[in-house]
C-alpha cells in the first residue's frame, strides 16, 4: 500500500519514507520542494509497480493538498493507508519581534497544514470503502537549543523518529488508537 509523506524532501520526512521502503511500501514523497521530494523517492530502495512517487504540495495550501492526494491515488490506485504529516518550518524570533507574517506561516505549515493534510487523506480513505483501516502518524518537533535538557545528552537523529513511525505503521501497533508519543524525554521543569 503507499503511504503518503508530506514534509519528505529531508530531515524526518526522508528519513522515515526510506525506513518505511525498507519495510516494503510503496512510498508517496511529497513537499513543496519537488527536486527534494523526487530525490528522495529516487534514492528508496525498488519495490513493486506502482512503484514509488515523489509530489509536490503547499500543505497551507487546501487546493494544493487535494490535488496532491488526487496525484497519489491516481499513481498508486488507492488512497494512502498510512499517513505520515511531518511538514514543519521554524521562525525563531523572540515575541516581541516575531512579525504577524512569519507568526501566520508557522500557523499555516504546521498546525492548517497538518490539519489539511490528515482531513483530505482521511476523505480519500473513506471515500474508497475500504474497510482495512491506516495509520495518521502526525510529526512535531521542538526547537533544537533545548539539546542539554535530553538525558540522552545527545538530540535525536532523523532514523529515531523514523524507527517509531515504522512501528506505528505496522500491525504491531494495531491496538495504537489517538496516542500521544514523545520519541525523547524532557526532564520535569522544576
Amino acid at each position: 500500500m503507499p503511504r503518503g509523506d508530506s514534509g519528505g524532501a529531508s530531515g524526518i520526512g526522508r528519513a522515515v519514507s526510506g525506513r518505511l521502503a525498507r519495510e516494503g511500501a510503496r512510498v508517496a514523497v511529497a513537499d513543496r520542494d519537488m527536486s527534494g521530494a523526487a530525490a528522495t523517492a529516487k534514492g528508496l530502495p525498488r519495490n513493486c509497480p506502482p512503484d514509488h512517487g515523489a509530489f509536490q504540495v503547499d500543505v497551507a495550501d487546501p487546493k494544493s493538498v487535494a490535488g496532491m492526494v488526487r496525484g497519489v491515488q491516481e499513481h498508486f490506485g488507492v488512497p494512502p493507508r498510512v499517513l505520515v504529516s511531518c511538514a514543519g518550518i521554524t521562525r525563531d524570533r523572540m515575541f516581541l519581534e516575531m512579525g504577524e507574517r512569519e507568526f501566520r506561516e508557522v500557523l499555516g505549515v504546521n498546525l492548517e497544514g497538518t490539519f489539511l493534510v490528515t482531513q483530505e487523506v482521511t476523505k480519500a480513505l473513506v471515500t474508497s470503502g475500504d474497510p482495512g483501516g491506516a495509520s495518521l502518524v502526525l510529526v512535531g518537533s521542538v526547537v533544537a537549543k533545548f539539546a542539554g535538557m535530553v538525558p540522552l545528552g545527545r538530540l535525536g537523529d532523523p532514523e529515531d523518529v523514523a524507527d517509531v513511525v515504522a512501528f506505528l505503521a505496522s500491525g504491531d501497533s494495531g491496538y495504537v488508537t489517538g496516542a500521544t508519543l514523545e520519541v525523547t524525554e524532557f526532564p520535569e521543569q522544576a
